[in-house]
């Protein structure tokens, strides 16, 4: 038996939307978060994770390829992690209480990563080893979770890993502990074992969580994004969200009101971002609930994140085919950042990668560094910045 999404969607959502009250031109500032940053979350206290790349060096005897490092910012200030054992690590979700999710190498060999998981008071720990007062943990019940992508304010974390006994090369796995403390993790159903890999990108603090699963069209697999839940005795279900008249679909995050968004490629192969909600509340997808954004006047669109307050954001070309980041709502439609920002042609917002209810966005950008050297000549040079807007 399915059960309903939990609110009156378009009431709830309108309700809040006019609780926050945005405008269609509403103003941002704009906070550098560094050189070689790259945002991927903030949660609604401001707080943003991400990973800070560091360029290749050498010396006469020795060079150091390129690495990246996971970080937590808040309050101005940016703590960078370490790794699990190999050259770098990167952040990719943070809940309300600072608690941050992602992946890291763990030795130099490539591709050998597992997920962790970062609190203040423990540091970095990988998620394979963390244990409940029962003493289980995630490897001990035959898993290897390789990836993080999505925790929530109950502390459930969502990502990849490899589960012993499956024939995928990768599942889909829910993290979480018990009220005792004791630590489950489950194969999300998102996705048979066989054909190619299922992923998870997004859950909710419903536990619901958005992905994608394997769909096989004329011999070969191609995404399909799908929403996982649980029936009314905690049983797992999928809901197939659809496609935009394309070969596929990729769902990346799921909103406290079950709105999910992220991209689908349109009947001429253009990929477009999408919103999905289950209008009518039957616990399906019906046609006409996955529906396009559209794009800022380019060919391609993205959608990576939702808030509470319904505003989606991602990345668009523009009509000169120049990537922009982009804030939609239902209400305003999709605007460009860059014309909302007061970054005058210092910046160029290009990606954002996450809103927070309260309207904080962060993203990566091109940042022009301008130099007066001898004789006052001035150059002028770009340089990747991450960035937070706020409202």
């Amino acid at each position: 038996m399915k059960c309903h999404f939990t609110s009156t969607l378009a009431a709830a959502v309108l309700g809040l939307l006019a609780s926050i009250g945005f405008a269609p031109a509403q103003a941002y500032t704009i906070t550098d978060l560094g050189a070689d940053t790259m945002p991927y979350a903030v949660n609604d206290a401001g707080q943003v994770a991400g990973a800070v790349n560091y360029p290749a060096t050498s010396t006469k005897h020795t060079t150091i390829p390129a690495y990246s490092r996971g970080f937590i910012w808040k309050n101005g200030a940016r703590t960078v992690f370490g790794t699990l054992g190999g050259p770098g690590s990167t952040a990719r979700a943070i809940n309300i209480y600072g608690q941050v999710a992602g992946f890291s190498d763990t030795s130099s060999t490539s591709g050998s990563y597992n997920a962790f998981l970062w609190e203040s008071a423990t540091g970095l720990r990988n998620l394979n080893f963390i244990a409940g007062p029962d003493g289980i943990t995630a490897a001990s019940l035959g898993w290897v979770l390789t990836t993080a992508y999505g925790i929530n304010d109950n502390g459930q974390i969502v990502g990849r890993g490899v589960k012993t006994g499956e024939t995928s090369s990768t599942d889909a796995y829910l993290w979480e502990r018990d009220a005792a403390g004791n630590v489950a993790v489950q194969r999300v159903n998102l996705g048979i074992p066989q054909n190619g890999d299922a992923e998870t990108r997004g859950i909710n603090n419903a536990g619901q969580v958005a992905g994608s699963v394997p769909n096989v069209i004329s011999g070969e697999t191609w995404p399909y994004a799908s929403l996982w839940l649980r029936d009314l005795n905690g049983v797992g279900y999928n809901v197939n969200l659809g496609l935009l008249g394309g070969y596929m679909s990729q769902a990346y995050s799921i909103n406290n009101f079950s709105e999910v968004v992220g991209y689908a490629l349109l009947a001429n192969g253009r990929p477009n971002a999408f919103y999905w909600s289950d209008a009518n509340g039957n616990g399906v997808s019906d046609p006409g609930e996955m529906v396009s954004l559209g794009t800022l006047g380019g060919l391609h669109s993205v959608a990576f994140t939702i808030n509470d307050a319904g505003q989606v954001v991602g990345w668009s070309l523009d009509a000169a085919s120049n990537p922009r980041a982009f804030v939609w709502d239902a209400v305003n439609g999709m605007h460009d950042l860059n014309a909302l920002s007061n970054v005058g042609s210092t910046w160029l917002l290009k990606e954002a990668r996450a809103i927070n209810t309260p309207g904080r966005i962060v993203g990566n950008g091109s940042f022009t560094v301008i130099t007066v050297g001898r004789g006052n000549k001035v150059t002028y040079s770009t340089q990747n910045h991450g960035f937070l807007l706020t409202p």
